[in-house]
């Protein structure tokens, strides 16, 4: 589930991170990874960077031979520019945000990642039984997993991950209390009819706690929360405009990721650049913020050294390479 993917499709070199995780540890921001977004900001008003606030954007400007010119925010302002890098959801940047293609119908029917139903709690007390990584898996595990990427709902009896923060993070919570996050995976938002996610929420909620008491050996801990946010698929889809609700984008089978991704560079509009999860490298903290160097020294190298970019010949080469070295992968990983 590092992927959001179910670990029967996942492909076999990604349990290598279960490894580096328990030998190598991991980082973690003091102050939650808000201090990341934090200091990039930081970094950039220090270059002469300038923010605009609780606007949205409501379409990316592109003329009449396919240049992006900028953007128009909801409120009727236009912001021209030479490029546009738009970090948005790549699936509705293309579907929302810019003139209609095939391209952008195609994107919307690729595999996307699971979406979760998330518990941000509030603890009246320090929960001792908890430390800061927990998993809670479900006895019909690969039940569960059909469930959530067949069947695109909660299982019936969900697997869920716990994180407290403040138990090596002081700031995460006042002394003597605890900050919870809870993480449900769930089906991303489909076609599947009936689905009431009130419901869903619900019963997620009660198989958590329960989940929790029984295990652990808490009989009172419902009792322990004082305060409750709620994310779930139609959150992350109406409020993060994430596309169904996946809320790590475009799902890392075998056909979405290296070459196969979509590229930074926009394929169809010029100076229109991505970055995100569901481009390359892909998706998760690091690896975005790994994509945004990239993208970084592509425009450096082209708007201000003024390298000319590879051309179709070498793209084709390199593509044929990639394609023989997915199959040699696949076949040795498959089997």
């Amino acid at each position: 589930m590092f992927f959001r993917m179910s670990p029967y499709d996942g492909l076999a070199p990604y349990t290598l991170l279960q490894y580096t995780e328990i030998v190598e540890g991991i980082w973690y921001p003091k102050g939650g990874f808000n201090k990341v977004l934090q200091s990039l900001e930081n970094i950039a008003v220090q270059h002469g960077a300038k923010f605009n606030y609780n606007t949205d954007v409501q379409e990316i400007i592109v003329d009449d031979s396919g240049v992006a010119k900028g953007i128009k925010l909801v409120n009727g302002d236009v912001v021209n520019s030479d490029i546009v890098i738009c970090n948005a959801d790549l699936i509705y940047a293309y579907n929302k945000l810019l003139p209609k293609t095939s391209y952008a119908e195609k994107l919307g029917k690729k595999e996307l990642t699971s979406s979760s139903i998330s518990f941000y709690w509030s603890m009246k007390t320090i929960v001792s039984e908890l430390k800061v990584h927990n998993i809670f898996l479900a006895e019909k595990y690969k039940q569960s997993f059909d469930q959530i990427f067949k069947d695109h709902t909660l299982p019936d009896e969900p697997s869920f991950y716990v994180n407290v923060p403040s138990r090596i993070d002081p700031t995460a919570a006042p002394e003597g209390k605890d900050t919870v996050v809870v993480l449900v995976p769930v089906g991303h938002i489909s076609n599947v009819p009936n689905i009431d996610f009130d419901q869903l929420v619900k019963r997620a909620r009660e198989q958590v706690i329960e989940t929790i008491e029984k295990r652990l050996k808490i009989s009172n801990f419902r009792n322990l929360i004082e305060h409750e946010t709620v994310n779930d698929p139609r959150t992350w889809q109406n409020e993060f405009n994430l596309w169904k609700g996946s809320i790590l984008g475009l799902s890392h089978s075998l056909f979405q990721v290296l070459w196969f991704r979509p590229s930074l560079k926009c394929k169809i509009f010029e100076n229109l650049y991505f970055v995100g999860a569901s481009v390359q490298p892909g998706t998760g903290v690091p690896i975005v913020l790994c994509g945004a160097k990239m993208l970084e020294k592509q425009l450096c190298d082209r708007f201000l050294e003024g390298k000319v970019e590879i051309n179709i010949w070498s793209k084709c080469v390199s593509f044929l390479i990639g394609i023989v070295a997915l199959l040699i992968f696949w076949f040795f990983f498959k089997f």
